[in-house]
């Protein structure tokens, strides 16, 4: 993993590059093997690798009732990751503040369209 930190801001700046849904299946080379940007299995999954954050985590984590409130998701339909690209912190929210549904999402924070 030490290759993927040291050139982190690179691939951020690559995966900035890839339309949508595009960067989660690109491999990146890491000392002669390759790995995922983010995490494919697990309560991880749809996460992006080592972007925990912990005082966020502890601190809203339990507002939010998600451990993983501070970690950087995929921007990836629901259905496929397992969690919703949320922008509420209130539970019942989660699914309404899901940015994945575009329409919804405007509708949710009062736009009229």
């Amino acid at each position: 993993m030490d290759g993927f930190k040291r050139y982190r801001s690179l691939w951020i700046l690559v995966f900035f590059l890839i339309p949508g849904g595009c960067a989660h299946h690109v491999k990146i080379p890491i000392n002669g093997t390759t790995t995922s940007f983010y995490h494919e299995d697990g309560p991880l999954k749809g996460h992006v690798k080592d972007s925990v954050k912990i005082w966020e985590s502890l601190f809203l984590g339990l507002i939010s009732m998600d451990l993983y409130v501070g970690a950087d998701k995929a921007y990836e339909d629901t259905g496929e990751t397992g969690n919703p690209f949320y922008t509420s912190l209130k539970p019942w929210n989660r699914n309404a503040s899901d940015m994945w549904h575009f329409r919804k999402f405007l509708e949710f924070w009062g736009w009229k369209l």
